[in-house]
This record gives C-alpha cells, structure tokens and sequence, in this order.
C-alpha cells in the first residue's frame, strides 16, 4: 500500500516537473519571438514619456555603438500579458459580431493594416484619415454614396464617355474617394472598437473615438500617452514586422470570435 502511494506521488511529482518544464520552454520562445520581431524596441531616452515608465525594463537602455545615446527597451512580458488580454476581449466582441476597424496611415504601415482587416473580413483607414470619418459620420455616408455611384459609371463605362474636362474631374474625385475610403466602403455603421497602431499619426482618430465613446486599442511605443487608449499594448509602433506580428495575433483572435458565431447561428438554424 505505500509503495502504490510512494509511486503516485513520485509519477505526480514527475508530471509537475514536466508541466513546468513545458511552460518554461514555452516562455522562452515567446520571447525569443517578440525579440525577433523588435516588439521590444523603443525610442531615445530624450523622447520619452513618462507615462510609459511602468511599462519599461527599469534603468535598461540598448546602445548599438558608444557614439548612440541607446534606446528604450520596452517590457515583452508586461506586453504578453496584455496582448493575450486584449485577444481574449476582441474574440468575445467578435463572438457577439461587433464591428472592428484598423487604423494605420503611416506610409510603412499601410499594406500591413489592409492586409490584417481584409484577412479577419473587418475594416480598415489606410490612406488618410479625414477629419470627421466617425463624429460626422452622416457626411461620411453621403461620401460612400457618391463613391459607389462613381464607381457603378466606371464599370458601366458610363465615365468614359464624358467630356474630357468632366472625365478628369469625376476620375480624379473618384481616386482620392477610393483610397481615402476603399476599407470602410461597406461598413454598415459605426465601429464597436478601434485598433490603432500609431497613436502619434493618428491622433485625431483617437480624439474622436474618445469623444464618440468609442473603445480603442493602441500598440504604444515608448513616446506616447498610454492614457490617451482604452486597451494599451506596449511595443514598437515604428517597425513593420512589429506591427504586422500584433495586428496578426488580434486578427487571429477575431476570425476565431467570427467562426464561433457562425457556428451557433447554424446550430440554432
């Protein structure tokens, strides 16, 4: 009877060992990971704001040679902790088919927020953010209108066969319509939340999704306000391949939040 006993504890004892050796392995690819994807890295000492100081290995500059007056290196765990809390949020919001929409105008960043909105089949502001696009989103709707209209004489070839100076003019207002508003063209109303992945650049998107309520999540780098979103995940907001790997992980989350949702409406159909 006690060796049976002695042999459970040693087979539990054995089982914990190799859990925790698991998550251990685990961790540490994970950081190897956002290490690989400069998540990791942020802006010069002089550029800091001091409301991203908690979320900073403490005292922890990198330097690349002895003339670089280094950058701030920004905590991968803390910003694990939160990435994996934010998925949690947007698959729930998906889940119940609320609306998202991906905001990244800066020129780096453009393909990569088009890409991740058209993959979870959600929107997105790539182009330029007009002052209004939510606040006053009636007019916003007359420009979606007008942008469908343009296009419907286009594929019926009804605009070519306008007079030059009235062709140049439909054809040019038809091409700032198109990139300023291509990735909201069918988007039914208001979004439920945003995602911004460049608080600097896109601040008046912030501004207005703060006056309208609107719920924002923003990848803050180190020289941003982090009170300025509702849900922070801290990270390098300057690099492409950053941006791409936390815009994949939160598109991930809501692809799946969608599939479920559509998996009930079947099942209850």
């Amino acid at each position: 009877m006690i060796d049976v006993q002695e042999k459970e504890k040693t087979e539990l004892r054995l089982k914990g060992e190799e859990d925790q050796k698991i998550q251990r392995e685990k961790r540490v690819r994970i950081v190897r990971e956002y290490y690989r994807h400069r998540i990791h890295y942020g802006h010069r000492p002089n550029q800091l704001n001091p409301k991203m100081i908690p979320y900073l290995y403490k005292g922890l500059i990198i330097k690349r040679n002895a003339r670089n007056k280094g950058h701030h290196m920004i905590n991968i765990r803390l910003t694990n902790y939160l990435l994996n809390k934010t998925r949690q949020l947007v698959e729930k919001l998906a889940n119940k088919e609320k609306i998202f929409l991906f905001v990244g105008t800066k020129l780096q960043l453009k393909s990569v927020v088009a890409k991740q909105a058209q993959r979870c089949q959600q929107y997105y502001i790539n182009h330029r953010w007009l002052g209004g696009m939510l606040t006053n989103w009636q007019t916003m709707e007359k420009q979606l209108v007008k942008l469908k209209e343009l296009e419907g004489l286009e594929q019926t070839g009804a605009l070519a066969l306008l007079p030059i100076k009235e062709y140049n003019k439909r054809l040019k207002e038809l091409n700032r319509l198109r990139a300023c508003l291509s990735g909201i063209q069918e988007m039914p109303t208001l979004p439920d939340m945003v995602i911004v992945t460049h608080l600097r650049k896109d601040f008046i998107a912030v501004q207005e999704c703060n006056s309208l309520g609107i719920p924002v999540i923003g990848i803050v780098d180190t020289d941003c306000n982090p009170d300025l979103v509702d849900y922070v995940i801290p990270a390098n907001d300057d690099s492409t391949v950053s941006v791409d790997y936390i815009l994949d992980k939160l598109a991930s989350s809501i692809l799946k939040g969608s599939e479920a949702s559509s998996k009930k409406r079947e099942d209850q159909g």
